[in-house]
Order: C-alpha cells, then sequence, then structure tokens
C-alpha cells in the first residue's frame, strides 16, 4: 500500500489515469518499465517530433516540404508505433 502510494505521487496525472487499472505496485511498475523502460530511441523521437514542430516552408518548394514532414513522420512511426499496448512499445 505504501509502495503504490509512493508511485502515485510521483506520477504525472494524466500517466496515472492511462494505467489506473493496475491493481497492485507490482503491476504498475512492471507495466510503466515495460512502457517508459525502453529509453534507447526516447531522445531520438523527442528531436524527430521537435523537427517536425519546428517545420517550416519558407522559401522551400512544397513538394521538397511535404517531402521533409512525410520523412520525418515515417521515422515517428518507425520509433513508436500508434499502439498503447505496452510490450508492443517495449519492442520497438
Amino acid at each position: 500500500m505504501l509502495v503504490m502510494s509512493v508511485l502515485h505521487a510521483s506520477l504525472e496525472p494524466a500517466i496515472l489515469d492511462a494505467y489506473s487499472y493496475c491493481e497492485s505496485a507490482k503491476e504498475l511498475w512492471d507495466t510503466l518499465k515495460k512502457v517508459y523502460g525502453n529509453t534507447s530511441n526516447l531522445s531520438r523521437v523527442f528531436e524527430v517530433k521537435q523537427a517536425i514542430n519546428n517545420l517550416v516552408q519558407e522559401d522551400m518548394e512544397f513538394t521538397k516540404h511535404l517531402g521533409r514532414f512525410r520523412s520525418l513522420w515515417s521515422e515517428t512511426e518507425m520509433l513508436r508505433p500508434s499502439t498503447t499496448d505496452a510490450d508492443e512499445l517495449n519492442k520497438r
């Protein structure tokens, strides 16, 4: 019970809500470890998302701009699958 309280107190509300189905501290810890434990590509995901957010066309031709966007988006999809399944997220 104490461990669960510590975990709850240390998590962002959005994360806590997403994993509120976990009934024990161990289940919550193991689930979070599966999802967030693979930090090997997290910094690259952040960089790619920042590049997408900062992407501006300026003097670039539209087709080149669109190509750059698609390239970044494809890399994001490769790095972070569009799923909430902890096992699938861990595979990538």
